[in-house]
């Protein structure tokens, strides 16, 4: 006799031969083969996220390339220091504020150019509350204990110890020469050719770092393609860092 249900009305039909047979070992090798095929395809969706973020680092980079192109059209072709106070002489006087490169608002450098005047957390920053900042690299994890920084400024192009303007056209070799970079996981905003524990060049993104040059192309590049102090006087790196002042 074969096996029927009810419907609630009265009426009765044929129950499918699979909900008949269907039994917990067959269940269990579903479950498993689920899980092998989840297990091989895991690995490339965390590649094909990584590389998703790394391109929207690269993006950002770009976007704050813009923003210094528009500085330096406002500002002489001057390039702007990591900050600057009333000692600077290209500063207006009248100016009360601090201002830094990153800066948010009113007292940020670039901030007006990338539409942020109203923002309050500095671009790029991750705050130890977790909160992270305009254009923040997303591969960049929140610290509870330390502020996290996105961006870079090559100190060695303009250090902030220099109060004569340095302007962008007497340089050489622009597209040779690295602006912005990305600091390691809980280096400061200030990246420097000895690469002290504070100042040096990070790699967020399985082991490669997005860099902005001075004619404000992006680049990714990895460890062994950044110039060190025991290399960068080569002819084919002495360009990047650009060691403009004594100390360095």
């Amino acid at each position: 006799m074969k096996r029927t249900a009810g419907n609630g009305t009265g009426r009765r039909h044929h129950m499918p031969e699979f909900m008949i047979h269907f039994t917990l070992i067959e269940l269990l090798v579903v479950i498993s083969i689920i899980a092998i095929l989840a297990s091989l395809l895991l690995p490339a969706l965390m590649r094909a996220r990584e590389t998703a973020r790394c391109i929207q680092c690269a993006s950002q980079f770009s976007h704050m390339g813009k923003a210094v192109i528009l500085y330096l059209n406002d500002n002489n072709d001057v390039i702007p220091v990591y900050w600057q106070a009333g000692r600077n002489p290209y500063l207006a006087p009248e100016d009360p504020y601090k201002r830094n490169i990153f800066g948010s608002g009113d007292k940020g450098l670039l901030s007006p150019y990338l539409g942020l005047e109203k923002e309050t957390i500095d671009i790029g920053v991750i705050q130890k509350n977790g909160k992270r900042g305009p254009l923040a690299c997303p591969a960049k994890k929140w610290n509870a204990d330390y502020t996290v920084y996105t961006y870079g400024k090559n100190d060695h192009i303009y250090p902030s110890t220099v109060i004569s303007p340095v302007k962008i056209t007497t340089l050489p070799q622009t597209s040779r020469s690295m602006l912005f970079g990305e600091p390691d996981f809980l280096a400061a905003p200030l990246l420097k050719l000895y690469a002290e524990e504070n100042n040096r060049i990070g790699y967020p993104h399985r082991g490669q770092t997005n860099l902005l040059f001075l004619d404000f192309h992006v680049e990714k590049r990895s460890r062994s393609q950044i110039p060190n102090k025991s290399n960068y006087a080569a002819d084919a790196n002495r360009y990047f860092w650009i060691v403009t002042a004594p100390g360095y």
